[in-house]
C-alpha cells in the first residue's frame, strides 16, 4: 500500500472514530439532561392505581403524615399554622413530648400535672401534600408473600412525606431537605432548580440532606 493510500485509510479510520465519539457524546448529553423524578401519591387512590394494595397505601399515607408532624414545627393555634401552609392545609394532632423534653419541663419547676397536660396538648401542623414510595409494587408484593406480618406492618418500606406552603402551593418540599420539586403535569415531580442539559447530580432529599439551591 502506498503512503498516499495509508494516509487515506488512516483518515477514514479517524473519521469513523470521531463520528462514534460524537454520537456517544450526544447520547450522553441526552441521558444527563433527563431530570430525576419522583412519583407523588396525593392519596391512597393514587397509590392503589399505581399497583400497590389498599392496606399498604393506607398505612404508608398515615406513616408519612405522622413523620411530617414529628419533624415539622407545630402551632397551638390553627390560624398561625394556616398562615404558613394555607387554609385547609393544617391538621390537628396531639403534642407528644419525648422523655428528654418531659424531663426538661420538670426541670423548669413545672408540676408533673402541667407537663402531662403539655404532652397531650392539641397542636396544628402541615397537612400531607403527598407521599412517595421507593419500592415498586412488585417488590412490595414479593416481600409480603415471603414474610408474615403479625402487626400488619411493612417494615422494609418507608414513605417519603411532602408538603407545600401557602406562598408556593405548587411547589413540593420533602421533610429534612431544602430541595424543591415541581409537578411535570402528571403525578411526577422534578427538581425545581433543574436546568436542561445540567450535569449536576440532584439529591433526592431525605433526612440531613441539604441543597445548595436558594430558598427554603
Amino acid at each position: 500500500m502506498s503512503t498516499k493510500e495509508e494516509r487515506k485509510g488512516s483518515g477514514l479510520l479517524t473519521l469513523v472514530i470521531m463520528s462514534g465519539a460524537v454520537f456517544f457524546g450526544l447520547r450522553s448529553c441526552d441521558q444527563e439532561s433527563e431530570a430525576p423524578k419522583i412519583t407523588l401519591f396525593k392519596d391512597t387512590n393514587d397509590c392503589v392505581q399505581a399497583g400497590y394494595n389498599l392496606s399498604f397505601c393506607a398505612q404508608k399515607q398515615e406513616e408519612a403524615q405522622q413523620e411530617l408532624i414529628r419533624n415539622m414545627a407545630t402551632y397551638s393555634q390553627l390560624d398561625v399554622c394556616e398562615n404558613l401552609y394555607g387554609i385547609g392545609n393544617c391538621i390537628q394532632s396531639k403534642r407528644k413530648l419525648s422523655r428528654s423534653q418531659y424531663d426538661q419541663c420538670l426541670a423548669e419547676n413545672a408540676t408533673p400535672e402541667y407537663c402531662d397536660r403539655l404532652s397531650e396538648q392539641d397542636v396544628y401542623g402541615p397537612k400531607l401534600a403527598g407521599f412517595s414510595i421507593d419500592e415498586s409494587p412488585e417488590a412490595v408484593q414479593r416481600y409480603s408473600s415471603t414474610h408474615t406480618h403479625s402487626s400488619g406492618s411493612y417494615y422494609f418500606s418507608r414513605a417519603r412525606p411532602f408538603y407545600s406552603t401557602r406562598y408556593e402551593p405548587n411547589v413540593y418540599r420533602e421533610v429534612g431537605s431544602s430541595e424543591k420539586w415541581l409537578s411535570d403535569g402528571s403525578n411526577k415531580l422534578k427538581p425545581a432548580n433543574y436546568h436542561h442539559n445540567s450535569t449536576r447530580t440532584t439529591s433526592r432529599g431525605g433526612f440531613g440532606n441539604k441543597s445548595k439551591s436558594k430558598g427554603g
